[in-house]
């Protein structure tokens, strides 16, 4: 079992523009300027011309297209999450042939695709009756006082926002903003569009998430992060760690008397969702933190476990011989 480690503080800020002044400079600040002002610049049009394109296209064809980009595009362009992603499935399901595994493998980066062009579409997903909810009464129960909704990267993780929204969550998620500033710009647009809000990720949103649940609201967190170049949980027989967002999630739910539901989306058939809602047994007691997050860490790798080519994060998994040899961990008699 991996020993608790304090983990790093982070802290985002907007990047400062290049200035005239760095591209006379030459070296590494003259590259700075042609990527930010050059290359980001042409990379966002074109971000922003497929984004608002997709919108004008019925849901169905918008995913469709982004399954077809994944398949191809995807799969030729990023050998090496490829890879990853291969490895990972090999691991999690050495019952599957070599080519049940590569047919899995384009299942996964078509459904990466798909989350990536049904972004643009996000808001009109639950109300056009594309989401089936599971175990809402568990979300009935506690959304009345302080709730940690732990997600994971499932499916289309993005459809759990306005499925919280739309069944009366006041809710927040924290969000990790991307190197691009017309991608962060388009992010926060598409979640304003269904009422989405956020905290920064790191410690400038800590303080800022325990006075929201303080006051009784929701918070969104996924246990499934990446951060210093790993996947740190869930464990997926790998070892626990304690320097996670399932550890961080704990804490704070013992800090602010908050409850705590596990939630994923799995994708069906082409634009079409479930969301889950899964209880686990209260945080608010006198086990160690260490039991409450082995036994959460758990349930979140049994859900993997049970749709891992819909697993977002696999292709991030630096290594997955530890999954390969702690699976066992894992399955048990589930």
């Amino acid at each position: 079992m991996a020993k608790p480690v304090k983990k790093a503080a982070r802290r985002w800020r907007p990047e400062t523009p290049p200035t005239w002044e760095d591209f006379k400079a030459g070296g590494g600040r003259r590259a700075r300027w042609r990527r930010y002002w050059l290359r980001d610049t042409r990379d966002g049009i074109v971000d922003y011309i497929m984004h608002y394109g997709l919108r004008l296209a019925p849901l169905e064809l918008c995913s469709s297209v982004g399954d077809a980009l994944g398949r191809t595009v995807g799969m030729r362009n990023y050998e090496l999450p490829v890879n990853r992603f291969r490895a990972v499935l090999s691991a999690i399901r050495p019952d599957w042939s070599p080519d049940e595994v590569e047919a899995k493998v384009k299942d996964g980066f078509g459904n990466f695709g798909r989350l990536m062009t049904e972004f643009s579409v996000l808001d009109r997903i639950y109300p056009m009756g594309r989401v089936t909810v599971h175990g809402l009464d568990h979300l009935e129960a506690v959304k009345g006082g302080p709730l940690i909704l732990l997600g994971l990267h499932l499916g289309n993780f993005e459809v759990l926002g306005p499925t919280h929204i739309a069944h009366g969550v006041n809710i927040m998620g924290v969000y990790e903003p991307p190197d691009s500033r017309f991608r962060h710009a388009l992010a926060i647009t598409a979640r304003e569009r269904f009422g989405g809000k956020v905290f920064p990720a790191g410690v400038d949103g800590t303080r800022p998430m325990m006075k929201w649940l303080r006051e009784g609201n929701a918070v969104q967190i996924f246990a499934d992060e990446f951060i210093h170049g790993g996947v740190r949980g869930p464990s997926l027989g790998r070892g626990v760690r304690f320097d996670g967002n399932i550890a961080f999630a704990v804490r704070m739910a013992r800090k602010t008397g908050a409850q705590i539901l596990l939630t994923h989306a799995k994708r069906l058939k082409g634009c079409r969702f479930e969301v889950h809602y899964i209880p686990v047994e209260s945080v608010l007691s006198d086990e160690s933190l260490e039991e409450a997050v082995t036994r959460i860490d758990l349930i979140a790798s049994r859900r993997i476990f049970a749709l891992p080519e819909q697993w977002y994060m696999g292709h991030e998994v630096r290594n997955a011989e530890p999954i390969a040899k702690g699976r066992h961990r894992i399955i048990g008699d589930a």
